[in-house]
């Protein structure tokens, strides 16, 4: 940011009125922060607008233990905008923060959150994961993560590192998921062509449990070391180890826009008859993305495909299964050879009307 106006902490003093004012969770609409997590030595920078010309600005923050601290204030300028930077206090309560920003002559008041951890380098540590964790390539350059563990229907705070931040205190803020019933996320963001070479680090910071996931992947202009915590390991010849499958549903049945249902399974073996795999999923007229990574022997495979209606099977990028058609329950078959280690399986699913079913099995030869 061009200009960033240092404001001195009211050190120590907690608020529970606000500044007078009473505190309340304001629309993030005029304010940006970044970094969007940290710890107590990071400094944060913040930006707003929509205040009067040389308005008086307090600014505070809100805590998620419900307490509040002042960050003080400061003016406007003359097209009514701030900016301001600031570190966290030691006593502060780790979880989400809220950073409200009021004009004290415009009455205008803006906000906007981030996630404090007591130690953001943990966050790359290669002995605090737990649960299935899997970082693959989908679709060319996108990477799909899915993490466990957390508390149902909390939000998660998610962030990945250039191979050049590792073990740094900067990253780059993702947007926040919402875990689903089973304490389950997922999310999927894009890699652009020009981004450096080397090891990425993606983390999911859970807001309330301050559980948190990560999982490592390569980009040397390809997506490389798709990498499955957790998982076993292929020994012998024509052997496969047990990853999970996690499923994407959608709310129609060309896999558009995002998805409104998600679950893991440990096979793909449905028949839903007149039913969907979810309330929130319709009956007719849905489609379903399926995605394992896992390890393989080398050797040859048989993967079997049954749907009603559609279904795709891809194999690290490439098509093995081609049925995307309105039919009854049909089953198809195609024989792959496969290097050992690890390989990325897809499957893509529509259903149109009537009964439902797909299942898919790999089977060595």
């Amino acid at each position: 940011m061009s200009k960033i106006l240092r404001i001195s902490f009211l050190v120590g003093i907690l608020l529970t009125g606000g500044l007078g004012l009473g505190f309340q969770a304001a629309s993030a609409s005029g304010m940006s922060i970044d970094p969007k997590y940290g710890n107590y030595e990071t400094t944060f920078g913040a930006e707003a607008n929509g205040f009067n010309k040389n308005d008086q600005v307090s600014l505070w923050v809100g805590l998620s233990d419900g307490s509040t601290v002042s960050l003080g204030t400061t003016q406007a300028d003359s097209s009514g905008s701030i900016s301001f930077a600031f570190s966290p206090q030691s006593d502060w309560a780790q979880g989400e923060v809220i950073v409200v920003a009021r004009g004290m002559s415009s009455k205008h008041e803006v906000s906007a959150k981030f996630t404090l951890v007591d130690d953001a380098s943990e966050t790359t540590s290669s002995s605090s994961t737990d649960g299935a964790i899997v970082a693959y390539a989908m679709d060319g350059l996108s990477i799909t993560y899915v993490g466990s563990g957390y508390t149902a229907g909390e939000r998660v705070a998610a962030w990945f590192q250039y191979p050049s931040e590792s073990g740094t205190d900067t990253a780059h803020a993702l947007d926040d998921v919402y875990a689903d019933a089973s304490g389950n996320v997922s999310f999927t963001f894009t890699i652009g062509k020009d981004w450096e070479f080397g090891n990425y680090h993606v983390t999911a910071y859970g807001a309330s449990s301050q559980h948190i996931t990560y999982n490592t992947f390569s980009y040397f202009g390809t997506i490389t070391e798709q990498r499955e915590y957790l998982s076993e390991t292929a020994t012998g010849s024509g052997t496969v180890s047990s990853g999970a499958w996690y499923g994407y549903y959608y709310d129609n049945a060309e896999l558009d826009g995002s998805a409104v249902y998600t679950n893991s399974y440990a096979t793909l073996d449905f028949d839903w008859g007149l039913d969907s795999p979810a309330s929130i999923v319709p009956s007719d007229d849905f489609s379903a993305r399926w995605i394992t990574t896992r390890a393989f022997a080398a050797g040859y495979y048989t993967i079997t495909a049954t749907a009603d209606d559609g279904i795709r099977v891809y194999v690290d990028g490439s098509i093995v299964i081609d049925a995307w058609q309105d039919q009854s329950a049909t089953t198809f078959a195609s024989t792959v050879y496969l290097d050992s280690g690890n390989h990325t399986v897809k499957v893509e699913y529509y259903e149109h009307t009537l009964a439902a079913v797909a299942a898919v099995e790999i089977t060595a030869e």
